[in-house]
């Protein structure tokens, strides 16, 4: 495999990663004026990680893309886990104004259940996987 193709690969893994955490982002805002901006955040996210994700999927054939494209959805979940739990501790402790009220459960609840789900089991394939090559090759 080229350098090239390889880079390019990390390139669409890092967009899809991105991608993601602005899908989930999006789903968790609350404010009413950005509610259609909101699902366009959502919609788009989805569509455009699920591309680019496809897409390094492609372009990493040969390697183990179930295992990184799971790294990638989990990576992108831990960081808007993250930056959720933040949001909480401020605002229970009302030092800062909220910015962006990221308190919408019934929205981004299930959008961040299904990114975990469907990140962990394309990492648990993968390293499934992994582990099947490895047999057949020492055997």
């Amino acid at each position: 495999m080229s350098l090239l193709r390889i880079l390019l690969a990390y390139l669409l893994l890092l967009v899809g990663a991105f991608s993601t955490y602005v899908c989930i982002f999006g789903a968790f805002q609350s404010l009413p004026e950005q509610q259609p901006a909101k699902y366009f955040m959502v919609i788009f996210g989805a569509l455009l990680a699920a591309v680019s994700l496809t897409l390094a999927g492609f372009l990493n054939r040969r390697r183990n893309w179930c295992r990184s494209s799971g790294i990638a959805l989990l990576a992108a979940a831990g960081l808007a886990l993250l930056i959720l739990v933040s949001d909480a501790a401020y605002q229970d402790k009302a030092q800062l104004p909220p910015m962006i009220a990221l308190n919408d459960y019934t929205v981004g609840g299930p959008v961040i259940t299904l990114v975990l789900i469907l990140g962990g089991l394309l990492l648990w394939r993968g390293i499934k996987q992994n582990q099947g090559a490895d047999n057949l090759h020492s055997n």
